[in-house]
């Protein structure tokens, strides 16, 4: 199942031992940033941030919660947030009895914002100007903004973002917006 998933998906032992992937995640480290695998082990891309990386593991460890570690390059210029979170999985044969959760991290899936975009867009029948302002709402962008790149009037967003609010059945974009980013992002089948 974890396979199907866009969301790029680590499972990683405490001391940052990578012991499995699905795609997506083999394809995030690959890429590098913010994170990389050297020698086995899910280390971050910018070496300063090795021990923060190393202490949030731990803490999300020993509280036994999700965690937040907040990642940039190694040029300092992408930010990325991930999330760490312990889990306990059986029957998994690296995890023997007495030793502590594995660490499931989320990396950062910049496509997962458009599939979710996209299938929200296909179950509430949106148009093709509805999806582009749900996108730019996605992306932090402001009606005049939104406006201003697709070379319509601020009216005619303001509009759009109307009938995405009635279509969709939301109150406000407020409660919109959730609801779209926790759209379940798959990957199809091949």
């Amino acid at each position: 199942m974890a396979e199907a998933l866009a969301l790029p998906l680590l499972l990683l032992r405490h001391d940052g031992l990578l012991l499995n992937a699905n795609m997506a995640g083999y394809t995030g480290l690959a890429q590098g940033a913010p994170l990389r695998c050297v020698d086995g082990h899910v280390v971050p891309t910018n070496e300063d941030q090795r021990d923060a990386f190393q202490a949030a593991l731990l803490d999300a460890l020993a509280q036994g919660s999700r965690q937040l570690w907040r990642g940039s390059t190694a040029d300092g210029k992408t930010l990325a947030q991930i999330t760490l979170t312990p889990v306990t999985l059986t029957p998994v044969p690296a995890q023997r009895k007495g030793e502590p959760p594995m660490l499931l991290l989320m990396l950062p899936a910049e496509a997962s914002v458009a599939d979710g975009c996209t299938l929200f867009a296909y179950q509430y029948g949106l148009s093709p100007g509805e999806l582009s302002v749900l996108h730019g709402l996605c992306h932090g962008r402001t009606p005049s903004d939104m406006a201003q790149e697709r070379g319509v009037s601020v009216s005619t967003v303001r509009t759009q973002l109307a009938r995405l609010r009635r279509k969709s059945g939301a109150h406000s974009l407020t409660t919109l917006l959730p609801r779209v980013v926790l759209q379940p992002p798959v990957l199809p089948v091949r």
